[in-house]
């Protein structure tokens, strides 16, 4: 048996038919270990998909797969072949309703601190007309090799409470999950990557903890990501 980490914490036991790579085994991922045993190929016998593509009639191998799986909060169910198609595949599953985060709000704040927006609603096109308006701060900056660009950045809050459906009641008792973040979009792709064609970072956030200011939260930004900045001013 092969006994390997899993830092995921993922639980599951499924039976696998394998295919030329990978033998028929029974697989386990308990107590952040993952258990493999390797079985002999008669126990479980890949799925013969018919190829589409040939003129003669021409099958090949296919993993089948049986088990459960938790993963997070989605429970799965796998009954027999696995193509990587939602059409072909045998497998079902779905999130746990009593561990479900439903997301509630986003409140958008102007650089005093004071709120600009607060959307409940779920509706894009309120959220994006309230992104575009929000005041942001402008800072004039120098990447790590000297080159000028404009970082602007805006303060974004999102409110999640446990529970769904007929669980809604669990949020009475378990605080809401609040993340507050700093936006941040830039003028020019910055950092490393451009270097090798990727074009660089020309968006990005980064979360804040209650009471930091814009100037602050963008100058750890910059610390982190060898910027420096040169001048700031705030834009309506």
């Amino acid at each position: 048996m092969k006994i390997e980490p899993n830092p995921h914490g993922s639980l599951w036991i499924s039976l696998h038919s394998g295919d030329d790579e990978y033998p028929c085994r029974l697989s386990i991922a308990a107590f952040k270990r993952y258990f493999t045993q390797e079985l002999p190929a008669w126990v479980l016998r890949p799925y013969q998909k018919r190829s589409q593509y040939s003129e003669r009639e021409f099958f090949y191998p296919c993993d089948r797969q049986y088990g459960i799986s938790l993963t997070e909060n989605y429970l799965s169910f796998d009954y027999g072949r696995q193509m990587c198609d939602s059409n072909e595949d045998k497998q079902k599953g779905f999130f746990l309703p009593w561990g479900e985060w439903e997301h509630i709000r986003c409140t958008l704040y102007n650089l005093d601190g004071s709120i600009h927006t607060a959307d409940t609603s779920q509706s894009f096109d309120v959220w994006d007309k309230a992104r575009k308006t929000v005041p942001k701060a402008e800072f004039n900056c120098q990447d790590y090799d000297g080159m000028e660009f404009v970082a602007t950045a805006y303060i974004e809050e999102r409110e999640w409470r446990l529970g769904v459906g007929l669980f809604r009641w669990l949020r009475l008792f378990v605080k809401p999950k609040i993340r507050r973040s700093l936006d941040l979009e830039f003028s020019r792709g910055i950092g490393r990557e451009k270097d090798y064609g990727k074009g660089g970072t020309t968006g990005h956030g980064i979360e804040m903890p209650p009471g930091e200011s814009v100037e602050a939260a963008f100058q750890r930004y910059c610390t982190e990501h060898e910027i420096s900045i040169a001048h700031q001013s705030k834009v309506a």
